[in-house]
């Protein structure tokens, strides 16, 4: 498949995948296809206990039911994604697999406290700014 994805037509395509057996407690569909309904490519945050290993798998198993090539399948590990990915996948992202009812969001939210507490503290502490002045101090 080539061009434009329809969020419709992945959702349901993903909805065939076994999730359990690929060891991933919960996916959530972000980016493009999240945001507007349609995309080039199809972004994914997973919680999985099998690390990098089970990322590549859950790419491969996903590039497969969509019938679309690897490199349009963008998959990252939830404990390794930085805040700005986290506070897209609660804001605009779509629950796609949960082991439990309610393990993704509540993990999301869990996360996007946090990230908002550090960022209030970088803020707070302009952390940024003194290291750009150390730096400076440091290297002229």
């Amino acid at each position: 498949m080539h061009g434009r994805l329809r969020a419709g037509w992945v959702l349901a395509r993903l909805a065939l995948l076994d999730w359990r057996g690929a060891g991933v407690e919960w996916a959530v569909l972000h980016g493009s296809l999240a945001r507007r309904g349609v995309g080039r490519d199809v972004d994914l945050l997973v919680y999985t206990p099998r690390g990098p290993r089970g990322v590549l798998e859950v790419a491969l198993r996903v590039s497969d039911v969509l019938g679309v090539d690897p490199g349009l399948v963008d998959v990252t590990e939830a404990r390794e994604a930085p805040c700005a990915l986290v506070r897209e996948a609660w804001r605009w992202g779509v629950v796609v697999y949960e082991s439990r009812p309610g393990v993704a969001r509540g993990w999301l939210l869990a996360r996007v406290e946090v990230c908002h507490d550090y960022e209030v503290s970088r803020r707070r502490l302009g952390v940024v700014e003194e290291a750009a002045r150390t730096a400076r101090r440091r290297w002229g």
